[in-house]
């Protein structure tokens, strides 16, 4: 999430919001920006190693940072969307513990006690 967040400071147009919530079964944590974002035709790119967008010339970085979030939300069963300026990391959810069969039958168990 941080990285997401400085590069819309590097590379983006204030103002910026970061916003978490649930959607189904996935936990989403978006940033986004006024900006333009990147484009539709390169956003396959963007999750490359070593890429740089269009409005990247003479600012610092590597072209490493969307490609290490990418691949830590896949690690993780997620993934990375990106829509023009809203980079999105979309993860499984947490379950609450009672909605698990083991949890279930020991609490049932226990009440039968």
């Amino acid at each position: 999430m941080r990285n997401l967040v400085e590069n819309a400071q590097r590379y983006g147009t204030p103002p910026i919001t970061v916003r978490a919530a649930r959607a189904g079964d996935r936990a989403v944590i978006t940033v986004t920006d006024a900006g333009a974002g990147i484009p539709p035709e390169l956003v396959a790119d963007a999750g490359r190693r070593f890429w740089r967008g269009p409005n990247s010339a003479g600012k610092q970085g590597s072209g490493l940072g969307l490609a290490l979030v990418r691949a830590t939300a896949q690690r993780h069963g997620g993934e990375l969307a990106i829509d023009g300026a809203r980079f999105s990391i979309l993860l499984p959810a947490l379950r609450d513990l009672s909605e698990t069969a083991s949890q279930t039958a020991a609490n049932q168990s226990q009440e039968s006690n």
